[in-house]
């Protein structure tokens, strides 16, 4: 159980958190990495801390820094949706798919319907080779949207990719029915019967 803070070591520590967060914008990486490991010499199981020097490494292109402390953070508090949300894009990065995707399961049960989840979590178990889930998160956002073209472009391109004409073709096909309005369906249609 985390100890809680005097008035003094909470004063100590806002100041030098403010500090920190100031040099990460002024672009002083080095002096807000020195001020944030401060904060958590005075209190070491700050996830906002963690989180903000996970930022800290992901604008150094420092991945594997980054999504250590973004898991730091996360385990501090699960219930942060940026948090996995981060963490669950750094292990992408990174090529580590099966913990990527046990994150977006815990941020899809924290926040079921968000778009951006779902669409990320579906493109992840695309490239995981997981066709029939990746399918699934495809047809559930469009349950809460509604027809989006890119989510039909994304299945299309995939198909396509896949040498799965048939399914390409009527991934176009209701492309047109839903966007009717929109040529390049109809040129993309062409050239699949052309090809």
């Amino acid at each position: 159980m985390a100890q809680e803070l005097s008035d003094k070591e909470m004063v100590v520590f806002s100041e030098t958190y403010l500090d920190a967060c100031k040099h990460r914008l002024l672009g002083n990486p080095e002096e807000a990495l020195n001020l944030y490991r401060k904060c958590l010499d005075i209190d070491p199981n700050n996830d906002a801390v963690y989180y903000d020097i996970g930022q800290l490494y992901r604008d150094q292109s420092n991945v594997e820094g980054a999504r250590y402390h973004f898991e730091l953070a996360s385990e501090l508090d699960p219930s942060n949706k940026w948090y996995l949300l981060d963490l669950a894009k750094a292990q992408s990065q990174l090529g580590q798919l099966k913990a990527a995707n046990k994150t977006y399961e815990k941020l899809r049960a924290l926040v079921p319907e968000n778009p951006e989840y779902i669409l990320n979590h579906a493109n992840l178990l695309l490239h995981m080779g997981k066709e029939k889930k990746a399918m699934k998160e495809f047809e559930y956002l469009e349950s809460i949207t509604g027809p989006n073209p890119d989510v039909s472009m994304r299945r299309y391109r995939y198909y396509a990719g896949q040498n799965k004409m048939k399914e390409a073709e009527a991934e176009l096909i209701q492309l047109i029915e839903n966007f009717p309005n929109e040529p390049g369906f109809y040129s993309l249609l062409a050239y699949l019967y052309k090809a």
